[in-house]
């Protein structure tokens, strides 16, 4: 797709009916202002650049993106790292996309990092929401299986620290990708596994990390 008026279009495609945004929203002023109007420049943004996205005001002044619309762009950078880029850069196959995508997309991240026993594992019940639990002679199940057969995961995606100042930003992007990437416990102190399955898990997450 080497016309840039596709890559307009595909940009204009995600963001009204992918992302369900209006193009005149602060989020796409600040995409503009930053000089990304198209799908390829927006499929080559990092995280440090949206942590530094910026807009101009009614008043003139230039003002930081605001905190949710920066997340929600960390998550557009996570489908673009994740998907294969070979297709997402297909103009055909990209204008197929729907906001339904978007959402199943964005479900199963969240349900990806639920089967790695992060949240809920531990029911009484034998269940958890969105996610179904072993049965009983499914016994041997375990949830370093799960993770090593669940969504495809790139350390690429994970900010460098370059600037000791920027320390604050590089660990807020961290909490992103860790999240994302179902490996937030790994970032957590105080996180300690509660069984075997977990601690195995729990090491398999520090090796990727």
């Amino acid at each position: 797709m080497a016309d840039r008026s596709k890559y307009i279009e595909c940009y204009e495609h995600f963001v009204e009916v992918v992302l369900v945004r209006n193009m005149t929203d602060d989020m796409v002023k600040s995409l503009k202002h930053d000089g990304c109007d198209d799908i390829e420049k927006l499929g080559m943004m990092d995280s440090s650049s949206v942590g530094r996205l910026k807009l101009i005001n009614n008043s003139g002044a230039e003002v930081p993106l605001n905190n949710s619309d920066k997340q929600l762009l960390r998550v557009v950078l996570l489908f673009f790292t994740l998907e294969d880029k070979a297709d997402v850069y297909n103009h055909a196959t990209f204008m197929a996309l729907t906001a339904k995508d978007w959402q199943d997309f964005n479900r199963a991240q969240r349900l990806a990092a639920r089967s790695t026993g992060t949240s809920g594992s531990s029911s009484t019940t034998g269940s958890t929401t969105g996610t179904p639990a072993p049965s009983a002679s499914g016994s041997s199940f375990k949830p370093v299986d799960s993770f090593k057969r669940g969504i495809k995961r790139d350390t690429s995606a994970f900010p460098t620290l370059n600037d000791e100042n920027n320390q604050d930003q590089w660990h807020q992007d961290m909490q992103v990708q860790a999240c994302a990437q179902g490996v937030d416990n790994v970032l957590d102190a105080t996180y300690t596994p509660a069984s075997t399955k977990e601690t195995e898990l729990f090491a398999e997450k520090n090796k990727f990390v």
